[in-house]
């Protein structure tokens, strides 16, 4: 799984799939699990998957240790544990932060194909030895077509 850490930008498309979900007080726990459900038909074209990320200015650490859970339409399942980085080593964050709210989008997979039609579960949980984790507020997920980088 690709992880790497995008901005947030603004696109002329509008994604595929987008959905956050607000994580009540900035408190997140070991046993609150986020959701996404997505449906897909077209097994042709190359999709872009990204991890939307929103925390303060204060959130602890330099990076975030995550938990995703992956259903596949055929009721497979797969557990991939991500490390993103939200600073760099002196402390600077990733993010675009307006006041005290950063937001980054963390790309999970890229150019890639879906390989079963039907609906996709994608389960987020905590997963560092801190419970809860604090100044997380709120996980997204984007599903958008990909767009090969320009060669200028």
């Amino acid at each position: 799984m690709i992880m790497s850490l995008i901005g947030f930008s603004c696109q002329e498309r509008q994604p595929v799939y987008q959905d956050t979900q607000e994580i009540a007080g900035g408190d997140w726990y070991w046993s609150d699990t986020i959701d996404f459900r997505i449906n897909i038909d077209d097994l042709d074209t190359l999709y872009d998957l990204s991890l939307l990320i929103e925390h303060t200015d204060l959130h602890p650490y330099e990076n975030l240790y995550l938990r995703i859970l992956t259903e596949y339409p055929d009721g497979k399942v797969s557990i991939d544990e991500t490390n993103f980085d939200l600073a760099d080593e002196i402390g600077q964050w990733y993010a675009k932060c307006q006041g005290s709210q950063c937001k980054v989008a963390a790309e999970l997979q890229s150019a890639f194909r879906f390989r079963q039609a039907g609906s996709y579960r994608f389960a987020v949980t905590p997963h560092l030895r801190t419970n809860p984790l604090r100044s997380i507020s709120a996980i997204g997920l984007m599903l958008d077509y990909h767009q090969p980088e320009s060669q200028d």
